[in-house]
């Protein structure tokens, strides 16, 4: 699927290449790992805790919560790894996350992601019931709901594990099978030696810096305006109700019929939407305005939509409407 992956989980980060060119980056999802804290004292003027996490100190945000008492021990997640000589920020509440639920422990009600049909919530709060906290994920359907579920069932398993955890530190961390795109990289790179044994990555310490440095800058450049190495030119908007996303043949230029020439312009915008869609983590409903072509073309078209959308496992093309606007979907994790 991609040539590279860079992976740290020192760093919480990730970034996916494919030719030589960033497709694809991201943070790690909060909630990967769980730590089991100490409280050595209150701090009342930062809404929070001081804790010890193994042999470290961390800052622990509490904001809307009661302040633990010194000695206790807490259950927390890392949310702002520390920087520059500062203290880690961890968080009360930590989530366990599995591919189509979340759970969380101390919540007592089910909520769903912003995709879900009212229908198919009625139908999840029938099964799952009261007093328990979880996050159904817009993936989750009615076919999926047993292995929904279950993968409740196991997330509550595995809480009541790290509740039984006497040490203090890393108690648990996701396990990161449920990522397709670590196994199907042609070659992956990884700060975790126990990663790079399980998935054959090539170890490196410094694989969090080398995302930083090549990451950022593109990050930082994200306009609504992209042109692609051939010329054309791609206008992304994020309205209420979705992305627009509009194909203009910008500066391309080829001597050839109209509806070659149409299919050409649109080939090339293919490839670059499909990436943004990735580099942008867009989630939600999508419609690409692409040069208007004759059906032949558009049927071609098609064939090749899907062809670079098999590139994103979360990205899922609906159809053309007759108006020549092509509908996609892409979920949020």
């Amino acid at each position: 699927m991609f040539d590279t992956l860079w992976y740290s989980l020192q760093a919480g980060a990730y970034a996916y290449f494919d030719k030589g060119k960033l497709w694809a980056y991201g943070a790690l999802a909060q909630g990967e790992r769980v730590y089991r804290a100490k409280v050595v004292r209150r701090a009342a003027g930062l809404a929070g805790a001081f804790a010890d996490v193994g042999d470290r100190r961390v800052l622990v945000r509490c904001e809307g919560e009661p302040l633990p008492q010194e000695g206790d021990h807490i259950y927390v997640w890392e949310a702002e790894p520390p920087k520059e000589g500062k203290l880690a920020v961890c968080r009360l509440h930590p989530t366990l996350a599995a591919e189509l639920a979340i759970l969380v422990p101390d919540g007592r009600e089910v909520r769903f992601a912003k995709g879900v049909p009212e229908a198919v919530r009625e139908a999840y709060r029938q099964r799952i019931g009261d007093g328990v906290g979880c996050i159904v994920r817009s993936a989750a359907t009615l076919d999926n709901m047993a292995q929904t579920l279950r993968q409740i069932e196991e997330l509550t398993a595995i809480w009541s594990q790290i509740k039984a955890h006497v040490g203090v530190g890393l108690v648990y961390q996701a396990p990161q099978d449920h990522a397709a795109y670590m196994r199907e990289a042609r070659e992956v790179v990884c700060d975790d030696q126990t990663l790079c044994a399980r998935y054959g990555a090539r170890y490196d310490v410094d694989v969090g810096q080398r995302i930083a440095q090549t990451v950022v800058p593109e990050v930082n450049a994200l306009c609504a305006e992209v042109a692609t190495p051939e010329g054309v030119r791609l206008v992304i908007e994020h309205t209420e109700a979705c992305w627009v996303i509009d194909v203009n043949s910008g500066t391309f230029a080829a001597n050839m019929p109209y509806d070659a020439y149409a299919y050409a312009v649109n080939a090339a915008a293919v490839r670059e939407v499909v990436r943004q869609l990735c580099l942008r983590d867009v989630s939600g409903a999508i419609v690409v305005d692409f040069v208007n072509m004759s059906a032949p073309y558009r049927a071609k078209l098609m064939r090749l939509v899907a062809e670079e959308a098999a590139k994103d496992r979360r990205l899922n093309v609906v159809d053309m409407t007759k108006l020549g606007l092509v509908e996609m979907t892409r979920s949020a994790k």
